[in-house]
């Protein structure tokens, strides 16, 4: 079984370095002739024009076969930038340990819940969840969240992480450090059925019974 497929959607650039990784690149405005900075072409890719979230629905139920071959799934927002140093540390460090879903620290120049906010500590620690933004999860459990329709509460993908918080292990690499390349524009989102990111999270939040 081979180790981590890193999953990432794109527009038709590539920020990270993820040469000698297995990647799937989704192009959701249709794939490029070249891809703008990119380093090494992806093992795999598709064109389905979805968020992330919706998206990686629609990748498991046609290819699941693929998605098994692996033993983690790395799902990073377009957005997300990080040293390439620090994205072999964080899956050499954490893909021997087994663990659930795991993140690294976020930079606290961009905000985030602050359990998960980069402060210069060593070491991987329990919390109560690691955001959507950039989750590496072990592909069982991936799965299992496919299975039970916890990935298909939120178009948005606000609140999935809440969910995956109560049911399953997470756990934050503070050694290693992302950083977000945009503002957060998904506030002012709204899905194909109306609700905003906040009101699909506090369906999520009722319905699970999530404080």
């Amino acid at each position: 079984m081979d180790k981590v497929l890193i999953f990432v959607p794109v527009d038709n650039i590539v920020i990270n370095d993820y040469s000698g990784y297995d990647t799937w690149y989704n192009y959701y405005n249709g794939k490029p002739e070249t891809v703008k900075n990119g380093i090494g072409s992806s093992k795999y890719y598709s064109t389905i024009n979805k968020h992330k979230w919706p998206t990686i629905i629609d990748i498991i139920s046609l290819y699941r076969h693929i998605i098994e071959k692996y033993e983690y799934v790395y799902l990073i927002d377009n957005d997300v930038k990080f040293a390439r140093s620090d994205l072999d540390y964080f899956i050499k460090e954490v893909t021997p340990k087994k663990v659930q879903i795991v993140q690294m620290a976020l930079a606290r120049m961009n905000g985030t819940h602050p359990h998960l906010l980069y402060r210069g500590r060593k070491g991987l620690i329990r919390v109560k969840f690691c955001e959507v933004m950039a989750p590496l999860i072990r592909v069982d459990v991936l799965l299992e969240m496919y299975d039970k329709g916890y990935l298909s509460e939120s178009e948005s993908g606000w609140g999935i992480d809440y969910i995956w918080g109560k049911f399953y292990d997470n756990w934050l690499v503070q050694d290693c450090v992302m950083y977000h390349t945009k503002k957060v524009s998904s506030t002012q989102w709204v899905m194909s059925d109306g609700r905003t990111p906040m009101m699909e999270l506090e369906a999520i939040k009722r319905k699970y019974k999530i404080r």
